[in-house]
């Protein structure tokens, strides 16, 4: 548990270190540092979660494959 909050809380300090850097050269806002960061972050947490159903979603894949198979 504490290598996923470690991992999870690195990506983060790496992320806002890195946009610190772009808003202190003047390439982009603040306001853009936390809408990717936000963004991104809502983004992965989606795809992690979808991959816990990956399986169910395979298992449907081989049942629609059978019943239509019988259908035709």
């Amino acid at each position: 548990m504490g290598v996923i909050y470690f991992a999870t809380y690195a990506t983060w300090a790496l992320a806002f270190w890195y946009g610190s850097l772009l808003v202190a050269k003047g390439e982009i806002s603040g306001g853009d540092v936390i809408a990717c960061f936000f963004g991104v972050n809502v983004g992965g947490r989606g795809l992690a979660l979808s991959f816990a159903y990956f399986a169910q979603f395979a298992q449907g894949t081989v049942a629609a494959g059978r019943i239509f198979d019988i259908i035709e």
